[in-house]
This record gives C-alpha cells, structure tokens and sequence, in this order.
C-alpha cells in the first residue's frame, strides 16, 4: 500500500476511534474530493483532511477553506512543514501525521484522562528509487510561477507510469465529417483529453511526448513518459 493511503487509513481509524464516521476520497463538492472526511453526532463537528503530496500545502488549504467543514486540516510527512496557513479568513493547520491525534484531542477537549488511539503506526522504509527529482520539479514550477498546476501535474505524471500511454487529443469528428460533405463549417479541431496546459508543462521540461497513430479522422495523439525519465515517475508513484 502506498504512503499516501497507508496515511489516509491511519486518519480514519483515528477519527473512528474518537466516534466520527469516517470515509475515504469524499466529496465536498460537485466536483472536489478530500481524502478523509468524517462527522460525528456525539462531537456535532464534521471535519475533512488533505494529505499532502508535496511540500506545498498552501493548494490543499485553499480547498478545505472553501468548505463548511467545522474541522480542516492538512497533513504532512515533515514535521519542519508544520505551520498554520490563513486563507480565505480561515486558519488551516498543517500539522504531522504522528502529532494529527493530539490536535484532534485539543479541539474536541478530549479528557486527558481518555485512552489514546492505540497503535504502532510507522510508514514503510522509502523506496529505492533515485529520490530528489520530484521536489527539484516541483520546486522548478514554483519558480516559474506555475504554482497552481503542480499537483495536476504530478497525478498525470503517476498516471502515464500505470497505464504506460493515454490518449492527449483526437480529431473532432463532428467537423470533420461535414467539412468531407461539403457543408461550409470551420475547419475540424483536436479535441484535447488532457488538459492544455499541464500537457505543455510537461512537454516543455520534456517529460513526455506525443505521439501520432492513424490518419485523417482516425488520428490519435497519444502521450508517453521519455524513457529517461520514468524515475521520476516512479518515485511519484512509490511516495
């Protein structure tokens, strides 16, 4: 099982521990999910956490303070990355995932006298993989001010890896076959599957590149993972 959901199960046996019915990947919204969200009638909060994948935590936050979620929080790995974020008038606490239990304890004023959750909770050993290229990318994007794209980025990344290709764009059909009629329209356009953007973003550090299968209306565009750079996949995929 991977870090991030080895994570995400431990938070929820913990919220489940101190009486919240707890769930995976919720919906908080038509179209957001967080990666736990529990409510618990005895406490009358509800609460939702974001387990953050990269050492940026300020987008994670972002998304739990549009919410009306009573509790929010947004878990690290690193406890150098603890801190609190204010966004959106809300104050969001980034805290690590050993000190998550006793923030919970705080704000529901636990009794100390309670039990604690009993566990022995430890992620497995890092992988061995060529670690260091994911933060180096991510931190490249910050730079160049592409801030809001890194996790977008990252999940097409891990993606490409499992499923070895995804189609980027195909021909628009539709157009295609009325301009071979003889209908006046405009000329047929690539309909893009991945999003423009992170598609150039990824291209342009040269990560990926399409390519081309069939002809006129059959023509696919397919992205693929250069093969020097699948490490860096792989250690998105293995954090």
């Amino acid at each position: 099982m991977e870090k991030h959901r080895k994570i995400q199960e431990y938070l929820k046996a913990i919220l489940e521990y101190y009486d919240f019915d707890a769930e995976l990947e919720h919906y908080i919204s038509s179209t957001e999910r967080t990666d736990v969200y529990g409510y618990s009638k005895s406490h009358r909060k509800s609460i939702g956490i974001e387990v953050s994948r990269t050492s940026d935590s300020k987008k994670d936050a972002e998304k739990l303070s549009k919410t009306n979620l009573n509790l929010a929080f947004v878990i690290v790995d690193n406890l150098d990355q603890e801190m609190r974020i204010e966004v959106h008038g809300k104050t969001i606490q980034v805290v690590h995932y050993k000190h998550f239990e006793n923030e919970l304890r705080r704000v529901l004023s636990i009794s100390p006298s309670f039990p604690r959750f009993p566990s022995d909770f430890r992620l497995p050993p890092p992988s061995i993989v060529e670690e260091g290229k994911v933060e180096k990318f991510v931190q490249t994007l910050r730079e160049s001010g592409l801030d809001d794209f890194i996790e977008d980025s990252i999940n097409l990344l891990a993606l490409i890896y499992i499923v070895k290709e995804i189609p980027s764009n195909f021909r628009d059909e539709v157009a295609y076959d009325l301009i071979i009629r003889g209908v006046k329209t405009k000329r047929p356009e690539y309909v893009s599957v991945i999003e423009p953007r992170i598609l150039s973003i990824l291209k342009t550090f040269n990560l990926i590149f399409e390519e081309a299968r069939g002809s006129g209306k059959l023509r696919k565009y397919f992205a693929e993972l250069r093969q020097e750079e699948k490490t860096i996949a792989k250690e998105i995929v293995m954090s």
